[in-house]
């Protein structure tokens, strides 16, 4: 009987070892992805103004573990009900080390701001994924 148990015992831990649940904490801090903003036109100091056209242009810096992920450039209005896109686009890159650029075209609406998101999102993970958020100050001209 107690052979059975050591018998038992060992095979649960050979197979727990090769379900990789033995990872140390190291190897997870190895594979974290980044990104950092280069440069975003127009700057982030421009004011904009409601009915003006914006031809946006973000460059990133990324560094990717995962094998595969998406760089999104979003622009939305954060205000009242929730969020609206004023435009989105996006590229797949893989695992490694480079620069992107992203271009994105909209009109800018009454608003005081519009806030840019720019997430990494690894593919096939669920953890959370890096990302960069600024604003625009809006300001309209004239009567109201």
């Amino acid at each position: 009987m107690l052979k059975m148990g050591i018998v038992s015992t060992m095979l649960f831990v050979v197979l727990l070892s090769l379900s990789g649940c033995d990872q140390s904490p190291t190897d997870a801090v190895k594979k974290i992805n980044t990104i950092k903003l280069l440069d975003i036109q127009p700057p982030l100091s421009e004011i904009l103004i409601p009915g003006q056209m914006v031809d946006m242009e973000v460059k990133v810096a990324y560094k990717l573990e995962s094998k595969a992920a998406t760089i999104t450039l979003a622009v939305l209005q954060t205000e009242g009900q929730g969020n609206k896109s004023l435009t989105s686009t996006f590229t797949i890159i893989q695992k490694g080390e480079g620069e992107q650029i992203l271009k994105g075209q909209f009109v800018v609406p009454k608003t005081k701001i519009i806030q840019v998101r720019i997430p990494l999102s690894p593919q096939q993970r669920s953890d959370t994924a890096p990302f960069i958020t600024h604003t625009y100050k809006v300001i309209s001209v004239g009567p109201k």
